[in-house]
């Protein structure tokens, strides 16, 4: 298994080489709205929208564990994480909310719709997050 992965020790792709391999391939494939599991004080309200992005398996893997990708940013320090975190968001944010405006997201019951400007203001935010899918 550890030779198949060989191009994860690469030391030549940094972070934004990674991450403009995954805005190329990026492939918006679902998107629904949530109520928070563990809402703020004061936004008990509150909802998040959620995203399904498909890249290929390898661009995936050397996104969260290639020496640069997103772990290695939160390791070298949080504000590089999340700075991390912004950028390959904030490449992504009009191909997702134009996904959403074309295909409005999933609601569950009792929880608001969210307008374009709802949803860029939420991906804008610091509590963002891209998640790994294995799938």
């Amino acid at each position: 298994m550890a030779e198949g992965r060989a191009y994860l020790d690469s030391d030549d792709l940094s972070f934004e080489e990674i991450a403009s391999q995954v805005i190329q391939s990026a492939t918006v494939i679902s998107n629904r709205i949530k109520p928070y599991d563990d809402a703020p004080l004061g936004e008990e309200d509150g909802r998040q929208i959620i995203f399904v992005v498909r890249v290929a398996l390898e661009t995936n893997d050397l996104l969260y564990n290639a020496r640069d990708g997103m772990r290695g940013r939160y390791w070298q320090s949080p504000d590089h994480g999340f700075a991390a975190t912004k950028y390959l968001i904030g490449e992504l944010i009009r191909d997702l909310v134009d996904f959403s405006e074309r295909c409005p997201p999933a609601l569950p019951d009792n929880c608001e719709p969210m307008r374009a400007e709802d949803i860029k203001a939420s991906l804008e935010r610091i509590s963002a997050k891209v998640w790994a899918s294995g799938k």
